[in-house]
């Protein structure tokens, strides 16, 4: 029988589907009874006979991807998804976990709100850095390359070198290093498409050489992967024919 204080390792977006696509009930409502959930959670946290499952519980409910599916890709969801992150943030415990604003960032790209999604970023990086050299704000420089490459291949937007090498180092950096899921540094993919696509002629030698080496290496290291699990249907297939071209554009500039 499954360790009930384990909940959170269930399918529990697919429950949330489910019922909020087939009852009605109002957002407001939604995000005050959520809000008040995790925040008695945070509470609980620092309890010793619940603390380590209200660690656990309190990661869980914070993830984007969970407000993600409660609320829907409607405008209304995604109002009611930042202003989950709006509630939360005047808790202080919880303004202290980097995962937080980690989350909220991912938020804020998902909704364009490039600007916001970089100071949260920064917040959870200063944050992470101040817990010691042992802890690894690899999910955190994951989500600033992505940002950076997202955010260098707008049309109205002139290109920073600096941001797209650290980018490009971090995500080198992350590919290299066999103790985290391939699939996030490979998720990166076809944003370099993109930039590739968009920007190639203003990236200039060394920078295209740079990422001709990361793309290079992403490909090398998605042919090693034997742990599908991380994966959405289909979309290893998508992310290894956008590395393909992006390293095809690159090679032939």
């Amino acid at each position: 029988m499954p360790d009930p204080r384990n909940w959170h390792q269930f399918t529990s977006t697919q429950l949330a589907a489910f019922i909020f696509n087939n009852y009605k009930f109002n957002h407001e409502t939604i995000v005050d009874v959520y809000t008040t959930i995790v925040k008695n959670t945070a509470y609980n946290a620092n309890d010793s006979r619940s603390g380590r499952e209200a660690v656990e519980n309190l990661k869980e409910l914070m993830k984007y991807r969970f407000l993600d599916r409660l609320f829907g890709k409607s405008e209304e969801g995604k109002m009611s998804v930042a202003a989950v992150y709006h509630r939360l943030s005047s808790v202080k415990r919880i303004r202290q976990n980097d995962q937080f604003y980690l989350q909220y960032a991912m938020a804020a790209i998902d909704g364009g709100k490039l600007d916001d999604a970089e100071t949260f970023l920064n917040t959870a990086l200063s944050i992470a850095k101040s817990k010691g050299t042992e802890y690894s704000p690899h999910q955190i420089l994951d989500q600033r390359a992505r940002l950076y490459l997202r955010k260098n291949s707008q049309h109205n937007h002139h290109i920073s070198k600096k941001e797209l090498s650290t980018a490009q180092r971090d995500l080198m950096s992350a590919l290299s290093d066999s103790k985290h899921p391939m699939i996030y540094p490979l998720r990166s993919g076809p944003l370099i498409l993109k930039l590739v696509d968009e920007k190639i002629e203003e990236m200039g030698e060394e920078l295209r050489k740079g990422y001709l080496d990361l793309v290079i290496l992403m490909r090398e290291r998605e042919s090693r992967v034997t742990d599908n699990r991380h994966f959405r249907r289909g979309e290893q297939k998508q992310l290894v024919k956008d590395i393909k071209l992006a390293q095809l554009c690159l090679e032939n500039y």
